[in-house]
């Protein structure tokens, strides 16, 4: 029996963010990297802290490679996607600002990009290697990167230079993500 999933990580990790940015409106990026540094310390002193977690929390429950100890979507690693999510509430919070210029949004964003990559360069060389299964702090680095720079360069093409033209077909599957999240469960793409 399932009892985790990738929607439930996202939901729990917003869920907090919210509660967060209610509740500590002025200093939730503290929050964000006081909730990194907490999980970044539970793997750096038990490195299997999923398989520990999932066996001691849902024996019998876990939907792993036959024999696994771990849940594919850890109930530990739902901690991971709360920075996950606060990286994805900065960038929000930089793009919506009225008072800077899209150029020095843009420079910001790519500025997070390039220091998570290093960073998660760094930690993948010499503290632990990116997992996604276990969404481990050098993941949460690496795919924030990759985020990071994809979405300065989306922003600096599509709102600041404002070309537009092609983004139409982009423009119907994201008003449509859920539905083709669920197609792909009845269409192989």
């Amino acid at each position: 029996v399932r009892i985790h999933s990738l929607f439930g990580h996202i939901g729990f990790a917003w869920g907090v963010m919210a509660l967060v940015t209610l509740f500590v409106p002025r200093r939730w990026w503290l929050v964000g990297i006081g909730s990194y540094l907490v999980y970044l310390a539970f793997f750096l002193v038990w490195p299997d802290v999923n398989a520990r977690f999932d066996a001691w929390l849902a024996p019998g429950h876990l939907a792993g490679p036959a024999g696994s100890t771990y849940e594919l979507e850890s109930f530990f690693s739902t901690n991971g996607s709360i920075p996950t999510a606060f990286l994805g509430y900065w960038a929000g919070d930089v793009i919506r600002r009225a008072d800077v210029t899209g150029f020095a949004k843009t420079m910001r964003l790519l500025v997070a990009g390039v220091v998570c990559g290093i960073l998660g360069t760094l930690f993948w060389v010499f503290v632990m290697p990116c997992s996604k299964i276990d969404w481990n702090p050098t993941f949460i680095l690496c795919s924030g990167s990759f985020a990071l720079l994809a979405l300065a360069a989306l922003y600096y093409v599509i709102d600041v230079r404002g070309v537009r033209a092609w983004t139409f077909p982009f423009k119907v599957i994201g008003m449509n993500a859920i539905l083709c999240y669920t197609l792909q469960n009845v269409i192989s793409f």
